[in-house]
């Protein structure tokens, strides 16, 4: 479960069904004999965490919805 389908864009990483053996297998399968395939996932992810905020930036705005909380 969790939120890893509505997080994970699909150019950084595969995605497998919880619980699932058969399906993680072949994912990791594909991502170790496809070099073409690693280098999308991981230009991927490096797109994608640029996107994000800074840990200092999240924490700024978390500790300033608590300062807002009674």
């Amino acid at each position: 479960g969790g939120a890893l389908a509505q997080t994970l864009p699909a150019e950084a990483g595969l995605q497998v069904p919880a619980g699932e053996v058969a399906p993680l297998q072949a994912a990791l399968a594909r991502v170790l004999s496809d070099a073409a395939l690693r280098a999308r996932l991981a230009a991927g992810a490096r797109s994608a965490a640029v996107r994000l905020p800074t840990w200092p930036a999240q924490a700024a705005r978390f500790a300033a919805v608590l300062e807002g909380v009674e």
